[in-house]
C-alpha cells in the first residue's frame, strides 16, 4: 500500500507561525509524508527547518491568475492525484480552496481545508460568499486551529466533517532545562519572536517603555524581521544596550532554554511552556504573563490576548519576577487525529462536479481561457445573489442532483 502523502497548497511561504505548524505535524506523524506546493519562484523563501517534500505550482504568487493558468493548475492536481492514490489535497489560504473545489478532477480526490484565522472566513473581498459555499459544502475535512475557530465555523454551517487540531496538538516539545539561577549582577534574560510587522509586535514599544522604567536591568533579545524593523531598532535604541535584534531564527525553538522569560504570542506561547519558561504574552499589544489561572482562556483562542479578560499589563516590578508558568496543555496526539483526514465524503465529491461545471460555465460566458479568475468570481457572486448557486447547500442541493447514500455513485 502507497504512504499517505499530504500535499500542502499555500499561496506564498515564510517563517510564519503556518510554516511552523507544518513542519511539526510532519515531525509528529512520520507515517504520513509532507509536500508543500508553493507558486513559481518561492523556493528560496521555504524555511531551512522544513524537512518535508517542495514542489512548484504552475502559477505565479498568491494565486492571482488567468483561467488558463487555473487550468495548468488543475491538471497539476491530476498528476498528483494520479500518482499516489492516498494523496490528500490541503490548503490553507481561501483562495486556493475555491481553485481546487473547481478542479475537475478532485471528485476522486480528497480535499481538506484549515481555517488558520478567528473569524469564520479568513478572507476580505472578492470571492468571500463564493468560499463560503466551498467551506460549507465542498470540502471533505475542515481543520479548526483552535475552540475558537471551531465555534466560529459551526456557527456559519460547516456542522459535519470538522475537526480541531489546536496548536497544542501541533507542537514539537522543546527541550526543557532547568530554569537558569540568577546571581544579583546577572539581569533577568528575556526573549521576543514575532514577525515585526503590523498586528504583530506593537505590544513591543509599551514593553520598551516598562524596562525604561525597571528598578534592574532586563536583557531582551528580539527574534523576527519584517516592516516594522527599522521602527523597532530605533525605539529599542533608546532602551539600551541591553536589547538586542538578533534577526530572524530558523531555530528559535532550540534556544527557549536559554531564557527566563519569552515573549510572544500563538505557538511562540506554547513553545515555552512546553519548555517549561515563563510567558508574557505580546503581540498587538502587551497583554499579561500566561498563568494557571487563564491557561484556559489563552488557548480558546491560540494563545492570543482575543481569549483573556484581564489583559492588564505587569508593571515594571512585576516584570523583573515572572511568575511560573502553567503546565502545558492537554491535546490528542498528531497521528490520531490524521487518520480521520482520508475519508472521502460523496456528498462533497459530487458537489465538487457541480461547482465545477458552474464555474466553466460563468468563465464560457465572461472572456473565455484568458479571463483572470478574480472575475469570474464576482460574476459568480453577482449571480449566486440571484440564485445560481442556491443547490450547493441544503435540501435543494441535495435534490438537484439526486445524491447517492453511498459511494456507488462515484465514478
Amino acid at each position: 500500500m502507497s504512504v499517505a502523502v499530504h500535499v500542502h497548497i499555500l499561496e506564498s511561504i515564510g517563517l510564519g507561525g503556518l510554516e511552523s505548524r507544518l513542519e511539526a505535524i510532519r515531525r509528529l506523524d512520520r507515517s504520513v509524508e509532507h509536500v508543500i506546493a508553493i507558486p513559481r519562484g518561492l523556493q528560496a523563501n521555504v524555511p531551512k527547518y522544513w524537512g518535508g517534500g517542495v514542489i512548484e505550482l504552475p502559477v505565479s504568487p498568491n494565486l492571482v491568475c488567468t483561467y488558463r493558468e487555473l487550468v495548468e493548475f488543475h491538471e497539476f492536481l491530476g498528476r498528483v492525484l494520479g500518482r499516489n492514490d492516498r494523496s490528500i489535497i490541503h490548503t490553507h489560504t481561501p483562495w486556493p480552496a475555491i481553485a481546487v473545489a473547481s478542479a475537475p478532477c478532485m471528485v476522486t480526490g480528497v480535499h481538506v481545508h484549515t481555517i488558520h484565522g478567528p473569524i469564520w472566513v479568513p478572507w476580505i473581498g472578492k470571492g468571500r460568499r463564493t468560499f463560503k459555499d466551498v467551506i460549507t459544502t465542498l470540502v471533505d475535512r475542515t481543520i479548526a486551529v483552535s475552540k475558537e475557530v471551531e465555534e466560529r465555523a459551526r456557527s456559519v454551517g460547516v456542522v459535519r466533517r470538522l475537526l480541531t487540531i489546536s496548536n497544542a496538538s501541533a507542537i514539537e516539545h522543546c527541550p526543557k532545562s532547568p530554569v537558569r539561577q540568577k546571581s544579583g549582577f546577572s539581569p533577568l534574560k528575556a526573549a521576543f519572536a514575532a514577525r515585526l510587522d503590523h498586528g504583530k509586535c506593537e505590544g513591543l514599544y509599551q514593553l520598551f517603555d516598562l524596562m525604561k522604567d525597571c528598578p534592574a536591568q532586563i536583557q531582551l533579545d528580539i527574534f523576527g524581521d519584517g516592516p516594522l524593523l527599522r521602527d523597532v531598532s530605533e525605539s529599542a535604541r533608546e532602551v539600551g544596550e541591553y536589547v538586542r535584534i538578533l534577526g530572524a531564527d530558523h531555530w528559535f525553538r532550540s534556544r527557549i532554554p536559554e531564557y527566563d522569560l519569552i515573549v510572544g504570542e500563538g505557538r511562540v506561547v506554547l513553545e515555552a511552556l512546553s519548555a517549561s519558561r515563563s510567558v508574557l504574552v505580546c503581540g498587538s499589544q502587551l497583554a499579561t504573563f500566561a498563568t494557571f489561572e487563564n491557561i484556559d482562556a489563552l488557548t480558546y483562542a491560540n494563545c492570543t490576548g482575543r481569549g483573556l479578560t484581564d489583559t492588564r499589563p505587569p508593571t515594571a516590578v512585576e516584570l523583573l519576577d515572572p511568575p511560573a508558568p502553567p503546565p502545558f496543555p492537554v491535546a490528542p496526539s498528531i497521528s490520531k487525529l490524521n487518520s480521520l483526514l482520508a475519508v472521502r465524503s460523496t456528498r462533497a465529491a459530487l458537489a465538487r462536479r457541480r461547482f465545477a461545471s458552474i464555474f466553466a460555465n460563468m468563465v464560457r460566458r465572461t472572456e473565455g481561457s484568458a479571463a483572470n479568475v478574480i472575475e469570474v468570481l464576482d460574476k459568480l457572486e453577482e449571480e449566486n445573489a440571484l440564485g445560481l448557486n442556491d443547490e450547493l447547500s441544503g435540501d435543494s442541493f441535495r435534490h438537484s442532483i439526486r445524491l447517492p447514500e453511498t459511494a456507488e455513485g462515484l465514478p
